[in-house]
């Protein structure tokens, strides 16, 4: 049973990790990740993070990148609440 459980959250973890179907759409997406950065890791980028808010943070620009937000418009939203280059 544990082993069932364990199973089971790392292919949770690994999903939420995965990248974009659409591959362009998924290098926008990086483009990105390479440009935030993670608010716990100084001037580390959320791309290379491994805190737990760059891994939230990284979900959120796939699932908006996904959703048709454009590259300027989270970069300018995020700009406002996390240092980038």
């Amino acid at each position: 049973m544990k082993i069932a459980v364990l199973v089971a959250f790392l292919l949770q973890g690994a999903a939420a990790e995965a990248p974009l179907p659409d591959a362009g759409k998924e290098a926008r997406a990086q483009t990105l990740m390479r440009e935030l950065r993670c608010v716990v890791c100084e001037n580390e980028p959320i791309s290379q993070s491994t805190a737990d808010i760059a891994v939230d943070m990284r979900r959120v620009v796939r699932a908006q990148i996904d959703k048709g937000a454009s590259f300027e418009k989270l970069a300018k939203e995020a700009k406002g609440t996390t240092a980038s280059k």
